[in-house]
């Protein structure tokens, strides 16, 4: 068991090395549930792919480009899945969606058209990347239910859990571990979202669904708690970053909250 405080205190420590770095450099379940396929069936060999910090790093920036994607169906939420390959001079090529909880097929396309549009620099070697976007994973609150969730935080002192659902096991350890170690993913999230809203108090509370292979497969919302859904989304993509060891079993199923301040 790993308690709410423990991952508290990391993250201020985390969150303040987050922003010193920036400054010296510069799913609520989906409501449409039949995720659609698009992936097609002659993709090339697979080969590397860049590490998920500078991956994140590289689409830095064009957060808004991605979103106002999404703004062409407002009523949709959900994840869209998708995998290109960045060659060495940092263009995209083989740009598809994979899989989709989004209908509007005008979103996926500029979802695709923007990721063709990204330049990533000259890269050491052609590598194959995975990426989800995540669009209204939770819903805005209303001063009351924000304040009523984040009192009942207070009380609750298991940040980390194995869900009675879950058909494996897995390390919890070394998921905070995994999740502390890349931190780079999501500070930013909370970092930009403090900018824009003003108000650093918050609560992070995700179900993962870790596949046999260690990778995150679905990202759930399990109660977050922050003043701007954008950055529920952004750390949703970050945590779908992430890999773990493989689970004993056929995939784990854990509860992940973490306090922000």
């Amino acid at each position: 068991m790993i308690h709410l405080s423990s991952v508290k205190l990391a993250l201020i420590s985390v969150f303040s090395s987050a922003v010193f770095l920036a400054c010296a450099s510069d799913r609520t379940r989906a409501v449409e549930p039949n995720k659609v396929q698009t992936e097609e069936s002659d993709d090339p060999p697979e080969r590397e792919a860049m590490d998920p910090a500078k991956l994140s790093y590289a689409l830095r920036g064009s957060e808004d480009d991605f979103r106002k994607c999404f703004m062409r169906a407002m009523d949709s939420r959900g994840a869209v899945a998708t995998r290109f390959s960045v060659d060495a001079s940092g263009t995209v090529t083989n740009a598809r969606v994979t899989t989709t909880d989004i209908t509007n097929a005008g979103v996926n396309q500029c979802l695709i058209d923007e990721l063709r549009s990204q330049k990533f620099g000259t890269q050491p070697t052609l590598t194959d990347n995975s990426y989800t976007f995540v669009f209204r994973l939770t819903e805005p609150l209303s001063e009351h239910e924000r304040k009523r969730r984040l009192k009942k935080a207070d009380r609750e002192h298991e940040a980390l859990k194995l869900l009675p659902e879950s058909k494996g096991t897995i390390d919890l350890g070394h998921v905070a571990d995994i999740v502390q170690a890349r931190y780079p993913l999501y500070a930013h999230c909370y970092r930009d979202s403090i900018r824009r809203r003003g108000e650093s108090r918050g609560l992070v509370r995700f179900r993962l669904h870790i596949d046999a292979t260690g990778h995150v497969s679905e990202v759930e919302d399990e109660g977050s708690v922050l003043p701007d859904p954008f950055a529920v989304d952004c750390m949703a993509e970050a945590f779908y970053l992430m890999t773990f060891n493989a689970p004993d079993g056929p995939g784990a199923v854990v509860r992940y909250s973490m306090e922000l301040q």
